[in-house]
C-alpha cells in the first residue's frame, strides 16, 4: 500500500493534508497518522453494506455535494484503513479541483461528524526555497532560515563535535555530510536557490592568527569558491557570506575584496 500523506499542518479544527501520487492512483485520500481528528468510532467494516450509524458527513467544496463515508477496516487484520471510504466521490473532488501529486487539501472540522474538505495550495504555491548550509556547525542558520520559510537541504561542516550537536538538533536529518569542503564534489550538492557560508573566522578575528583568507583555516572559504565554479549552470542565484568583523579590516579590507571580486567573477553581484 502507498505511504500515507503527509500532514503539514494541524491547528485547532483544521488539518492539512498533502497528496501523493498514491493518492491519485487510488482515488484515495490518506489520513495516516491522523485518525484522532475523527471520532473513535467512525471506523467501518471491511466492506461496507447500508450505513452503520458511526460514519462522518464530509462536503465537498465546490462540488455542492456532502457524502457520507467512514474509515474501512483491514479485512485480514481488523485494524483501520489509512483512508476514507468513497473512492468515487474523492476521485470526483481531485478532478473538479485538477489536484496534481504535491497539492494540499484541507479538512475542516465543524462539528463532531461534519467536515468540509476543500482544495489548498498548490505545488507551486507550497514549495519552500531551498538552502545548503556550508560551514554549518550547530545549525545556528538553519534555524534562522526555517523561521523564515526556507528547508535547508543540504549541510556541511568538518568538526565532527559540531555535526554531533546538529544531529541532536535535528534528530533523523540524513543531509550532513562531515568533511572538508575541498573534498565535496559538485554532484554532491542539491540543485539550491541559496548557499550560506559562515566560513572559519580563526584567521580573520582580531583575537585570532590573522592571516585573513590564506590562512590554514579561513582559506576554507575558496572551497566555496572552487564548488562554484564545478556546479557551472548549477550556481545558486543567492550566496550569503557570514563572519567577523575582522573580515572587512584584515589587510585594509582587502581580504573582503577578494572575496567580493570572486563571487563578481562567477556571476554574482554583492553588497556588504
Amino acid at each position: 500500500m502507498d505511504s500515507p500523506a503527509v500532514a503539514s499542518a494541524e491547528v485547532a479544527q483544521k488539518l492539512i493534508l498533502q497528496v501523493t501520487a498514491g493518492n491519485l492512483r487510488q482515488n484515495h485520500l490518506y489520513i495516516g497518522g491522523h485518525l484522532d481528528f475523527f471520532p473513535a468510532d467512525a471506523v467501518g467494516p471491511a466492506r461496507r453494506s447500508g450505513v452503520n450509524g458511526h460514519g462522518i458527513e464530509i462536503t465537498l467544496s465546490g462540488l455542492d455535494r456532502t457524502i457520507y463515508t467512514d474509515i474501512p477496516r483491514d479485512a485480514k487484520t481488523g485494524k483501520p484503513r489509512q483512508f476514507l471510504r468513497d473512492r468515487q466521490s474523492i476521485r470526483q473532488f481531485y478532478r473538479h479541483h485538477q489536484i496534481v501529486e504535491g497539492s494540499e487539501v484541507l479538512i475542516e472540522r465543524l462539528a463532531e461528524r461534519k467536515y468540509v474538505l476543500s482544495a489548498g495550495k498548490s505545488p507551486a504555491e507550497t514549495k519552500k526555497p531551498r538552502a545548503a548550509e556550508f560551514f554549518a556547525g550547530i545549525g545556528l542558520v538553519r534555524l534562522a532560515l526555517e523561521r523564515q520559510g526556507w528547508d535547508v537541504i543540504f549541510a556541511n561542516d568538518i568538526d565532527e563535535d559540531k555535526a554531533q550537536m546538529y544531529r541532536d538538533n535535528w534528530p533523523g536529518d540524513n543531509h550532513l555530510v562531515v568533511g572538508d569542503i575541498h573534498n565535496l564534489q559538485p554532484s554532491d550538492i542539491p540543485d539550491c536557490e541559496l548557499f550560506t557560508a559562515s566560513f572559519p573566522c580563526n584567521d580573520l578575528s582580531i583575537a585570532g592568527r590573522w592571516e585573513g583568507l590564506s590562512g590554514k583555516e579561513s582559506s576554507a572559504f575558496w572551497g566555496l569558491i572552487d564548488l562554484l565554479d564545478g556546479l557551472k549552470s548549477r550556481k545558486p542565484p543567492l550566496i550569503l557570506l557570514e563572519n567577523v568583523v575582522g573580515f572587512l579590516l584584515r589587510n585594509e579590507g582587502s581580504d573582503f575584496e577578494k572575496a567580493l571580486l570572486a563571487l563578481n567573477k562567477r556571476g554574482y553581484n554583492v553588497a556588504a
